[in-house]
């Protein structure tokens, strides 16, 4: 994928987190902000854009995993082994403010949060790009009951050391693309 251009689905049958985790036995969902139907494949509606929910993409994840986030859970107890959450354009800092971004987290997240840090959870912020810098730095913050409080990770990884990581902590494989094979575990942050 080399750009935001909406992507035919039809053809993209690779293994992904979903396939991996779903053949060891995990659960795994995306939750989506203003996606207008669980399972739909539209590539915008409202303030909503497909380029931020990979479950679209590919035609071996069922519709049932692309969800909406007006349908998120109340009760966490039930929630999917791994839950992916995209906020809308507005409130994922693309096209507005920082702070609108921040009041959404604290407005629809804060208690998922507070719920990782007594349940055996792990919660991430992960941003997906720092703009036209070439470093390319961006955040990730985790959060969870399994990290280290305070802890600061000096080491270079990127996405697929994240989707590595993932991966490993499910006891699912963690090498099922050469992307994968040639990543870095995350290591170090986690009690």
């Amino acid at each position: 994928i080399k750009d935001d251009a909406c992507i035919d689905s039809s053809t993209l049958t690779t293994p992904n987190l979903y396939t991996i985790l779903k053949a060891v036995g995990k659960s795994f969902a995306w939750y989506s902000e203003d996606l207008p139907a669980t399972g739909s494949k539209v590539c915008s509606y409202e303030n909503y854009d497909a380029k931020h929910n990979p479950t679209t993409i590919f035609n071996n994840v069922p519709g049932s995993v692309n969800k909406r986030f007006a349908d998120f859970p109340a009760n966490y107890n039930h929630l999917e082994n791994i839950v992916c959450i995209s906020p809308n354009e507005i409130n994922d800092m693309h096209s507005a403010s920082i702070q609108q971004g921040d009041s959404w987290v604290k407005e629809h997240l804060a208690r998922l949060i507070n719920w990782c840090t007594t349940h055996h959870s792990i919660f991430v912020i992960y941003f997906d790009e720092s703009g036209t810098n070439p470093d390319n730095r961006i955040p990730v913050i985790a959060i969870g009951q399994q990290v280290k409080a305070n802890y600061q990770i000096n080491t270079i990884y990127d996405h697929f050391s994240w989707t590595k990581t993932v991966s490993s902590m499910f006891s699912a494989p963690d090498n099922w693309t050469d992307n994968l094979a040639n990543a870095k575990l995350i290591t170090g942050c986690w009690k």
